[in-house]
């Protein structure tokens, strides 16, 4: 439970932590990840990510 909550903690803080995928040299999975790119800049620009309160508004919170 501990090593969850530790991991629960540095997601919240540092973001999710993800291999690197741009080492694989398969097509489809580099084609997915060019697709995933896009779409993650895409969310940086809703109004949404301006307010403080994102995380209270979407229970991002953890509660111990």
């Amino acid at each position: 439970m501990q090593e969850l909550l530790r991991y629960a903690i540095v997601t919240q803080t540092a973001g999710i932590i993800e291999n690197d995928w741009a080492k694989i040299r398969d097509f489809n999975c580099q084609k997915n990840l060019k697709k995933k790119t896009e779409l993650m800049n895409r969310l940086l620009n809703f109004q949404c990510n301006i307010c403080p309160d994102l995380a209270e508004h979407v229970n991002l919170t953890i509660i111990i």
